[in-house]
């Protein structure tokens, strides 16, 4: 049993099926209907940008990674679309990992477990599965603006009042998690991204560059605070939504953001983060799967997150986690034995739907570090086997 854990989830790639990415989802949407040039190859260098930049940066705990998701949203706003369009856009496309249902029924009903979900997408994307696996939105972290325990707890209260009305308070929860679709087709606010995804490519360019000159980035990051500048003669209250949203970038979820709010959720259980378990699978999770007691990464192709994991499980079920978290609840040593013994569990308990040749591996940190090329392999593998499946 593991009682006594915290267990967080990423949701996007653990929860949701990895074939579907929000941000990308948004932005494919957006390109077939205003036809924006380059569009996608843009947002594709700033994706760059926003993983090199945090790579960059990330000892001195600067830049965070997962900032694509929420330019995705301004991007999308800024031409017209609304969090009603986005909840619908992810509700066609959004299906659920093999074994996530049965992962966090066990959770619940056999250990009285409630999972986090912390996730840097766009809280359409989070909110419809938190509903449907009947998770509280007081348990919910992702991008926009950060609610109190308090104005979470509210929508707890309004969805055991109220479970009929559910779709609408899951709306209005999006609307107040993410306030700024009343910049909807708003000329100033396009303007902005056009020139703030300019300079931050141009930054990339120079993170790519085998020596970075920290005198032209330097000068490249003023660009950056000049241009809020400019913004904050034209609309203050945008300045300070976009001040809050891109640069404390405290409306992002990822990397050192999302360790942030592990601590917060480590300081409302009272549990030491040895308590922890996080579940992750991408580079917006290397710094919480490091914070982490117990950082799993699952189907994972990413060297940061891999290095960042104390160990790495490539599985078609996420049903293959019940064996592991209740060894983790043991205290016991992990042993090649024990490792051994738990890989014949975990085939034990994955579902007849999800048999296939390839059997469920687990790695340790150490196996990551001595062959990361075997073990990203393995990972790949499972990852595009749950891709296909419908």
């Amino acid at each position: 049993m593991a009682k006594g854990f915290v267990v967080v989830f990423d949701v996007e790639g653990p929860i949701i099926n990895p074939k579907f990415d929000f941000a990308w989802l948004m932005i494919e949407n957006l390109a077939k209907e205003s036809r924006i040039r380059d569009l996608n190859d843009r947002v594709k260098a700033f994706d760059e940008y926003d993983d090199n930049r945090w790579l960059h940066e990330r000892r001195a705990k600067g830049h965070s990674t997962g900032t694509t998701p929420v330019i995705s949203s301004l991007l999308a706003i800024a031409h017209g679309a609304t969090n009603e369009l986005f909840l619908t856009l992810a509700r066609k496309q959004l299906t659920l990992t093999p074994g996530a249902t049965q992962l966090l029924t066990w959770l619940k009903n056999a250990n009285g477990i409630e999972p986090y979900f912390v996730s840097s997408a766009h809280p359409a994307a989070v909110l419809p599965v938190a509903y449907q696996l009947g998770i509280s939105s007081s348990h919910v972290f992702c991008n926009g603006r950060q609610l109190t325990m308090k104005e979470a707890e509210k929508f707890d209260k309004k969805r055991r009042e109220k479970p009929n009305d559910n779709n609408q308070i899951m709306l209005n929860e999006i609307q107040e998690r993410f306030p700024y679709e009343r910049y909807s087709n708003s000329k100033i606010l396009r303007q902005f991204l056009d020139d703030y995804l300019e300079i931050c490519i141009e930054m990339n360019k120079l993170y790519a560059q085998s020596e970075t000159n920290e005198s032209a980035l330097q000068s490249k990051k003023r660009e950056q605070l000049e241009l809020l500048g400019r913004i904050k003669k034209e609309d203050s209250n945008l300045a300070k939504d976009l001040r809050y949203l891109l640069y404390s970038e405290d409306g992002v979820m990822g990397a050192h953001r999302k360790k942030q709010a592990l601590i917060i959720i480590e300081k409302r259980e009272k549990v030491k983060k040895e308590s922890i378990i996080y579940v992750g699978d991408s580079i917006v999770d290397a710094d919480p799967l490091a914070y982490a007691g117990h950082g799993i990464s699952v189907n994972c192709t990413n060297k940061e997150a891999l290095l960042s994991s104390r160990i790495n499980v490539a599985t078609p079920s996420l049903e293959s986690l019940i064996p592991l978290i209740e060894f983790i609840a043991s205290n016991k040593p992990m042993s090649s034995e024990s490792k051994e013994d738990l890989e014949k569990e975990i085939s034990k308990r994955i579902s007849s739907g999800a048999q296939v040749a390839l059997a469920s591996k687990l790695f340790t940190a150490n196996e990551v570090m001595i062959d990361i090329n075997a073990v990203t392999q393995a990972n790949r593998l499972w990852k595009d086997y749950v891709k296909r499946l419908q």
